[in-house]
C-alpha cells in the first residue's frame, strides 16, 4: 500500500497494512531547503522544493500545503512579522470595523499574491507527488478568518454581540472560503484540513457553537465539491463532536492530543 491508497483505506473504514502516519511538517521544509520562511511562505517554488525535501526525508502519509495563517489576513489589509525560524504571526489585523469590507469582492481577494502563492504551491506539490501521498491544502474556515482580518478580541465582541456585522463579515469570508476550496478540489486536492479552532468551549458555549457558529460553517461546508477535515487547531473539540458530526462533506476530526479518544468515538 502507498501513502495515497493508506489514506483513502482509513477515510473509507476499510482494512489497512499499517496506520497512517501524517505530521505536520510544514515548516521543515524551509530548513531542508535552505530558505528564510520568509521566502518559503512566499515563493511557491521554494515551499514545493521543501516539501519535496521533506516526503524524500520522512515520507509521511500526507503532504501537507502551506500552513500559514497569518499571511491569511494579508489581503484584507494586515501587517505581519517574520521570524527567523519559525512562521510569520499577525502585527495589526487590516479591518477595524465590519463597514471597512464594503470595499471588498471575492473576485478581487482570490487573485491576491497569498491565494496565488497557496494555489501554485498545491498544483506543484501535486504534480510532483500526487500519485504516491495525498497532498492536503490547509484552510482557515470562514468562521476563523475573521480572526486574521480583525484580530481576535475583535471578531469575538463582534460575533456575539453585533449580528448584523456577524452577518455582514461571514457573507464575504463563505464565499470566499467556497471559491478557494472548489478552486483547489479543481486541481486534484483529495481533500482539505479546515480549522476549527473557533468553535471551542474555551471561546464559544455549546449553545453558541450549535445555533450561531454552526449554521454558517453548515452553509459553507454544504457548497463543497468535495470532503473536509475539520482540525482543533489543539484546542478542545470533542465535546462539541455531536454537533459538528452531521456538517456536510466533513470525512473525519483531528481532535486535541489531550483529549479522550474512547469520548471522541462516541461522541
Amino acid at each position: 500500500m502507498n501513502s495515497l491508497e493508506r489514506v483513502t483505506a482509513t477515510v473509507q473504514g476499510d482494512r489497512v497494512d499499517r496506520r497512517a502516519v501524517a505530521p505536520l511538517l510544514s515548516l521543515y521544509g524551509s530548513k531542508l531547503s535552505s530558505c528564510s520562511p520568509e521566502t518559503y511562505f512566499s515563493d511557491s517554488n521554494a515551499y514545493i522544493t521543501g516539501q519535496c525535501g521533506v516526503y524524500e526525508t520522512f515520507t509521511p502519509d500526507i503532504i501537507f500545503g502551506p500552513f500559514c495563517f497569518a499571511k491569511e489576513g494579508l489581503p484584507f489589509g494586515s501587517e505581519i512579522e517574520y521570524y527567523p525560524h519559525m512562521p510569520p504571526n499577525l502585527k495589526h489585523p487590516g479591518i477595524l470595523d465590519a463597514d471597512d469590507l464594503e470595499s471588498c469582492r471575492v473576485e478581487t481577494l482570490l487573485h491576491h499574491p497569498v491565494v496565488t502563492y497557496i494555489e501554485e504551491s498545491i498544483s506543484g506539490l501535486l504534480k510532483h507527488l500526487g500519485d504516491k501521498v495525498p497532498v492536503a491544502p490547509i484552510m482557515l474556515s470562514p468562521v476563523d478568518m475573521p480572526v486574521m482580518m480583525l484580530g481576535m478580541e475583535k471578531w469575538l465582541h463582534t460575533f456575539l454581540f453585533e449580528i448584523h456585522k456577524t452577518r455582514q463579515i461571514l457573507d464575504l469570508t463563505i464565499p470566499y472560503f467556497v471559491q478557494r476550496c472548489n478552486r483547489l478540489f479543481d486541481m486534484g486536492a483529495p481533500f482539505i484540513v479546515v480549522s476549527g479552532i473557533f468553535v471551542n468551549p474555551g471561546v464559544l458555549t455549546r449553545n453558541m457553537v450549535e445555533l450561531s457558529a454552526r449554521p454558517f460553517i453548515h452553509t459553507a461546508f454544504s457548497q463543497l465539491q468535495g470532503p473536509v477535515i475539520l482540525h482543533s487547531g489543539g484546542k478542545k473539540m470533542v465535546p462539541f463532536l455531536d454537533v459538528l458530526n452531521t456538517l456536510p462533506q466533513v470525512a473525519g476530526f483531528v481532535v486535541s492530543s489531550g483529549e479522550d479518544m474512547c469520548q471522541a468515538r462516541t461522541r
